[in-house]
């Protein structure tokens, strides 16, 4: 009888855990708040990570506020007692970016423009709509004429282009791309730095980018990693400072890893450059009324 009785209050305690909720927004917040209550939130998303959730914790976003950067699930629930990822507030859901705003506009030259930019960028936003990368052919691909060899490609069109540092992308095997750089550039014949996965072939297409001369029309974008500068041909044509202009410079909006038992709820996650939401080694993950 006393063994049943211990099984009781061991029940009643564990379903009994004291659980917190922390705050964060952007636009009153402060990380030197207690963050436990929606009148004294925090304001960063670094603040957020640096705190290990237990079961049943939940952390929330203020409704109408935004962030650039990443949530990492810092810890995993129960069944009964997940933790949860949400938002509190009213409004519109809290929006969190994998991109960051750009400005300081200057005129490169003709339309397009050019604004410094730290980081990787692998995605362009005007007005939140994405453009495209830099490329050629502007549409579809590219066939190369006789190769010499499969890593050589002969290119109608390119012989005033020096093409060096260029990115191929190469259909050269079914379901598959391969990346490779081009190392030489002389009179249209490219050579790449090794030969693609299946090697190339005048019936195998490519596209090339990574090259400021492939910015050749509106609407597309060519970042320089060695100056770390942006340039963009607006889609109208004008100054980009007309616009919203956002570059993609973070990976993935939430992490998780090796996390259970984990609600993610009423988030919208922006221009991420992998995924709006990762979760690896992770399990009983749910995932509701969330815009990636």
């Amino acid at each position: 009888m006393k063994y049943f009785l211990f099984l009781i209050f061991l029940s009643f305690a564990t379903s009994t855990i004291a659980q917190k909720i922390y705050y964060v927004s952007s636009s009153t917040g402060n990380d030197s708040n207690s963050g436990t209550s929606s009148t004294l939130p925090w304001k960063t998303l670094d603040k957020a990570n640096s705190i290990k959730l237990a079961p049943g914790d939940k952390l929330l976003l203020k409704r109408g506020d935004m962030w650039e950067g990443t949530i990492t699930i810092n810890g995993s629930g129960t069944e009964s007692n997940p933790v949860m990822l949400a938002a509190y507030g009213s409004g519109a859901n809290p929006i969190i970016y994998g991109s960051k705003k750009v400005t300081g506009w200057s005129l490169h030259k003709g339309k397009i423009y050019k604004a410094k930019v730290g980081g990787p960028v692998s995605q362009v936003f005007v007005d939140d709509t994405r453009i495209g990368v830099a490329r050629y052919p502007n549409s579809g691909y590219a066939y190369t004429d006789p190769v010499s060899s499969a890593s050589k490609l002969l290119v109608g069109g390119l012989a005033n282009d020096n093409c060096v540092g260029a990115t191929c992308i190469s259909r050269s095997m079914a379901y598959r791309f391969y990346s490779k750089k081009v190392v030489s550039s002389v009179s249209g014949l490219l050579t790449l730095e090794s030969t693609p996965t299946g090697g190339m072939s005048a019936s195998k297409g490519f596209i090339l980018v990574n090259k400021l001369c492939f910015l050749d029309q509106p609407g597309e974008w060519y970042y320089d990693q060695s100056s770390g500068m942006l340039y963009v041909w607006a889609p109208k044509g004008d100054n980009p400072a007309n616009h919203t202009i956002r570059a993609s410079t973070v990976d993935n909006g939430v992490y998780s890893n090796g996390r259970s038992h984990v609600i993610i709820k009423n988030l919208n996650l922006n221009h991420f450059a992998k995924s709006g939401i990762y979760c690896y080694n992770s399990r009983n993950v749910t995932i509701d009324n969330c815009s990636i």
